[in-house]
Order: C-alpha cells, then sequence, then structure tokens
C-alpha cells in the first residue's frame, strides 16, 4: 500500500497483466477475489478472450483501473472500484474489444473528464447495471457499435454533464 498520493509505487506496472499477441491469445482465464491497488493499472489485458473477472475490490488506481484492449469475451461483474481517500482518474477502458460485458458493480469518485468508462472501437458491448457515484463524468462511446446501456444509476455528475455519451459514429440503445 503505497499512501503517498503523488507517486506511483510500480509506475507502468499493473497487479495483474495478460499480455497475449493477435497470432495467440490468452484464453480462458478468472481473476476472482483480489484486492487490487497502488499501479499504474490494476488490472491490464491485451490480446485476450474468454476471461471472467468478478469480485474483486480496486482501489488507488494510478490511473487506471481496468483497461482491456483487443480482447473478445471479457466479463466483468460484481466488482468495487474505489479509489478511498484518493482522487483519481480510475478509469474503466475498453479499446479494440468485443462481446466484452461490464456489469453489476459500484464506480465511486472517478475523477476523469474525458470518461468514468470509456468505450472505444469496440462492438457487441453489455453495460448493465453499475452503479457510478461522485464520478467527474460517466459512461464514454466512441466509434462503438451493436452495444447495450441497461439499468445503470448514475448520479452525483457535475451540472451539465451527461451520464451517457456517445460520439456519431456510435450505435448504442439504452434500456
Amino acid at each position: 500500500y503505497g499512501g503517498d498520493q503523488g507517486k506511483t509505487v510500480a509506475e507502468g506496472g499493473a497487479n495483474i497483466r495478460l499480455s497475449g499477441k493477435a497470432s495467440y491469445l490468452i484464453d480462458s482465464v478468472a481473476i476472482t477475489g483480489n484486492i487490487l491497488s497502488d499501479t499504474t493499472t490494476n488490472i491490464d489485458i491485451d490480446h485476450s478472450t474468454d476471461v471472467a473477472i468478478s469480485s474483486n475490490t480496486f482501489f488507488a488506481p494510478k490511473p487506471g483501473n481496468l483497461t482491456v484492449s483487443n480482447s473478445e469475451r471479457v466479463v466483468v461483474t460484481g466488482n468495487t472500484f474505489n479509489p478511498r481517500q484518493f482522487e483519481r482518474p480510475g478509469t474503466i477502458f475498453f479499446v479494440d474489444s468485443k462481446d466484452c460485458v461490464l456489469a453489476n458493480s459500484t464506480l465511486k469518485d472517478f475523477q476523469d473528464e474525458e470518461g468514468a468508462v470509456q468505450i472505444v472501437n469496440c462492438e457487441g458491448m453489455l453495460i448493465s447495471g453499475l452503479v457510478l457515484t461522485g464520478c467527474k463524468s460517466g459512461l464514454v462511446f466512441q466509434n462503438t457499435r451493436d452495444s447495450v446501456v441497461a439499468n445503470c444509476l448514475i448520479r452525483g455528475l457535475p451540472d451539465g454533464v451527461k451520464g451517457v455519451q456517445t460520439d456519431a459514429a456510435s450505435e448504442v440503445s439504452s434500456k
């Protein structure tokens, strides 16, 4: 635990990193029941498929909680994301990924104004049952299609900030 707000204990590091490659994806992994904190990204997943991330506690990210890139069928459910007493960006990124789920989790006090959850160049994403409180921004979709946002509670955003934002290239339905 690195209590110093300005110091990254493991700069560029991750508590858990899955790093496959396009020709050889990492396949069938479960990440469950961990307390993750104080690295550049708490969990970093690249070129992976069929990954389940559940029942973890994320705190004190420097700056990111979770990054998923170039991956398929990553399921993130039942986690808590809270920077605790720190002010941190805390973002969750999905980039160039498809058929992933982010569900039934709490996100508190994410400070990134570009999006607490950023979904970029993705397809077939399901975002549901999230509770976002006290964040500086909500869910942001860029160039993402065939995706759904359902049953999310987003409150405590700054005045004028929308809970769900999509660009012109995105096809995201809200339920």
